[in-house]
């Protein structure tokens, strides 16, 4: 099973996010700098005159032989969405970069390429909702300057058929880019298949166009052959490969800059040939250079600002009569998270498919978790009735059904016998005739101050996941609030054996829960991708299920904790009880875990908190079944 690839694993010992994200770039940099050999080899070795046939023996036997290695066939909707992405990426791409190469001096084309991270900039904003900074923008123009300044020439001239078909693309490419982003790839599919699936059909897009315009060349001799081989395996297969890889990723802002790759080596490999640089050229050069490194940094105000509201945060009193936001707010979790805040005093935005509350403190808003605009509204306080916050398929959230939440053994995680959270024969949690308990047309409530995102679909859809955590952190990231993700505890280290994830121990994690333990890992990834978002990753032990609450737990980082007896648990309303202490006191891991705590089993290992000193006192937040009533204190 191929859902847990060594890129979705929880990083080794010594792998930092910082050390994840710089191998990720020099992975994915490798695709643009093989397609920078492109020309070298185009005019060196092959055929002159049958541009779509190279194209074609690029996209097609490279494609053929990706989906051979994985055996892999799209399903459901993928069929439509990777021949899009073939025409976009592929299909559409050749031969209009092949026209553009034609009719115009090749620093012009070279030129018109390097402004695919502005368009693509542009095209994030409309389909991905992201609002590039202008850190972004300044660097994109300085990169299109760097190219232009080392490929125009005082040859250069215009022609406008060559100067369409080099927008139109520059535009497919960066089209492409965009929605792969946004759809990532299927369940348990990996970026080999993904790439064997677009050059399958965007060389099937070019054979009749090959065969009917230019037909097969009359000689192919050894260099060609040897020409076809590259294009097809370093620069078809593996090239899109690593490619998809790393848009999955990086944020579009961080893998689109990294085409200005092949213009540069190109002029290397120019400059191997014998060619030489001008002052002017040597410039542009640096400049280009400059802007792709500069491109894989966050703007400096985004990095201080963040770095100060943290250093603000940790270690003050706690805060109180917050507005929190908590998607999947009828969940497992997140019903309990809702309860929770709302007895310590919080407002609560309780947003879900189907909200229904009857408390003063909770505004239940019906909400699509993968719209952003939708998404946005809530949290900055504007939105009334919004979309139907609903998984695709109509698939349930807080893992219905039985459904087990990383915990062995298939340890309940949802409502038993597919009940929807209490609601009796999966009715929308009291509200009559599937009515959607939003809020009222015209209902006004304050913008949230941070965002708890506890979804899970049953079954597992980690697309859904990974979309909807993306686009929460986009949103947050806008409105500068703080987001808790409650993820899974496969993204955890073993305990006694750090190099070994949660996901890989089969004492924690069975082989049928391996997809989602791959969810909640690849939804880790996706924080620690995102350039701006203010986040933290709270891990739960191994099992979690509904029962008691005690107010009593440990606090970890990155390592599955134990309890005194060797168990990894917590109830769900304990762990509520951590989520609320963590937006109350923050602290300074972005990774955290917690496990139950039982003082009178292990009366000498206090409760952990960002203090390890800070007690356990009794406050008032209502009694639980045995009577307890203590909380976590900061």
């Amino acid at each position: 099973m191929d859902s847990l690839t060594e890129t979705e694993r929880p990083p080794g010992a010594p792998r930092t996010p910082y050390g994840q994200r710089a191998a990720t770039v020099a992975l994915t940099a490798l695709a643009p700098a093989v397609w920078g050999t492109t020309y070298a080899v185009t005019t060196e070795l092959l055929p002159p005159g049958h541009p779509l046939f190279a194209g074609l023996m690029r996209a097609l036997p490279a494609g053929l032989l990706g989906v051979a290695i994985t055996r892999v066939l799209p399903r459901g909707d993928w069929w439509w969405k990777a021949a899009a992405l073939g025409v976009l990426n592929i299909g559409a791409l050749f031969p209009l970069l092949f026209l553009a190469a034609e009719r115009l001096p090749g620093g012009v084309a070279a030129t018109l390429s390097a402004t695919q991270p502005l368009l693509v900039a542009g095209l994030a904003i409309a389909v991905l909702h992201d609002r590039p900074t202008a850190w972004r923008w300044t660097w994109g123009v300085i990169g299109v300057l760097g190219v232009g300044l080392v490929v125009l020439g005082p040859q250069a001239r215009l022609d406008a058929v060559g100067v369409l078909a080099g927008v139109g693309g520059t535009a497919a490419m960066a089209g492409g880019v965009v929605l792969t982003k946004r759809w990532g790839r299927p369940v348990e599919v990996g970026p080999l298949a993904l790439a064997g699936w677009q050059l399958t059909a965007g060389g099937l897009l070019l054979l009749p166009l090959a065969l009917a315009i230019e037909g097969v060349p009359q000689r192919i001799d050894a260099g060609a052959v040897g020409g076809y081989l590259w294009l097809g395996s370093m620069g078809g297969l593996i090239a899109y490969t690593v490619w998809f890889r790393g848009i999955g990723r990086l944020p579009v802002g961080a893998s689109a800059p990294l085409v200005l790759l092949s213009p540069l080596v190109a002029t290397v490999v120019g400059v191997a040939l014998g060619e030489s640089l001008s002052p002017p050229q040597t410039l542009g050069f640096v400049l280009a250079l400059a802007a792709l490194l500069a491109a894989q940094l966050n703007s400096p105000n985004a990095q201080n600002d963040r770095r100060r509201k943290r250093a603000m945060t940790t270690g003050m009193p706690k805060k109180t009569g917050m507005t929190i936001a908590v998607l999947g707010a009828t969940g497992v979790v997140g019903s309990r998270v809702v309860t929770e805040a709302g007895t310590r005093g919080h407002q609560v935005l309780a947003l879900s498919r189907k909200p229904a509350s009857e408390h003063s403190h909770v505004t239940p808003i019906p909400v699509d978790a993968t719209d952003a605009a939708a998404v946005r509204e809530a949290l900055a306080g504007s939105a009334t009735n919004g979309a139907l916050y609903g998984a695709p398929g109509g698939a349930s959230y807080g893992a219905p059904g039985g459904a087990s939440y990383g915990a062995p053994g298939g340890a309940s995680y949802g409502a038993p016998d597919g009940a929807s959270n209490g609601a009796p024969d999966g009715a929308s949690n009291g509200a009559p005739d599937g009515a959607s308990n939003g809020a009222p047309d015209g209902a006004s409530y304050g913008a949230a101050d941070a965002v708890v995102l506890a979804v899970r679909t049953s079954p597992v859809d980690r697309d859904f996941l990974v979309a909807a955590t993306r686009t929460v952190l986009d949103a947050a990231a806008q409105l500068g609030m703080r987001v808790l993700v409650v993820g899974g505890a496969g993204a955890l280290r073993s305990p006694g054996d750090p190099e070994l994830p949660v996901a890989d121990n089969p004492a924690y994690v069975p082989a049928e829960l391996r997809a989602v333990a791959a969810a909640g890992i690849a939804q880790l990834r996706t924080c620690q991708a995102h350039p701006d978002a203010d986040w933290v990753y709270l891990s739960p032990p191994a099992l979690l299920e509904p029962g008691q609450r005690t107010g009593c737990y440990r606090r970890g980082t990155d390592t599955l904790l134990t309890g005194a007896d060797g168990r990894s648990w917590i109830s769900a309303e304990d762990l509520a009880a951590a989520v609320v202490d963590e937006l109350e006191t923050p602290g300074p891991e972005r990774h955290i875990t917690v496990v139950h705590h039982d003082e009178r089993r292990d009366p000498k290992t206090p409760p952990l908190s960002h203090n390890t000193s800070a007690p356990v006192t009794r406050v008032a937040m209502g009694r639980d079944e045995d009577g307890g009533d203590r909380a976590r204190s900061r």
